[in-house]
């Protein structure tokens, strides 16, 4: 979280498309025992990224004035490098697009020149009502729902997946599972 305080004085920005880097070193706590960045704490940075990103964005002030609680609701995610311990790396993250529930993130760990891991996040919005819809969303934290990049084809290949997880899902019979 402390890594997110220097955000506060950056300048915002104000093209929600744009890009924002939150730049990081590989602590001991993020490792596993192969010295590298465990699986599931890629996770947890992508958590501190989507923070910086509605930070920067000028969107915190607005969703808390909501009373939005923002949910991941898929990721996916494609390791391709490790980084070690101690290095340092940069993780992007913007706003892709959207779909039929969600607003759609992408997020790149980037370790030297390579991307070392890409994940595409489904983030929802909640209200004391349920589920925003995104386009009720953007309204109310005043973005050009249009603005918004149109989701790349592997996007709708992720969200085509969540379906057919939700469907899988729907079919299994816990108590015959164990």
């Amino acid at each position: 979280m402390l890594q997110l305080v220097p955000t506060l004085w950056q300048p915002s920005e104000t093209n929600i498309a744009n890009a924002v880097e939150l730049k990081m070193r590989v602590m001991p706590w993020h490792c596993d025992p192969n010295m590298h960045i465990n699986n599931g704490k890629y996770l947890s940075i992508m958590d501190l990224g989507r923070g910086q990103l509605f930070v920067r964005h000028g969107l915190m002030k607005k969703i808390m004035r909501h009373k939005f609680k923002v949910v991941v609701g898929a990721a996916h995610i494609l390791y391709r490098r490790s980084i070690p311990i101690g290095r340092r790396f940069t993780l992007r993250s913007q706003f892709i697009g959207v779909n039929e529930r969600f607003i759609v993130l992408q997020q790149g760990f980037i370790y030297g020149t390579q991307i070392a891991a890409l994940a595409y996040v489904n983030v929802a919005f909640s209200a004391n009502s349920g589920l925003v819809t995104p386009s009720d969303v953007c309204a109310a934290l005043e973005i050009d729902f249009h603005a918004l990049p149109v989701l790349p084809e592997v996007g709708h290949k992720a969200w085509e997946t969540d379906k057919a997880l939700l469907e899988r899902m729907s079919e299994l019979n816990l108590e015959s599972i164990g």
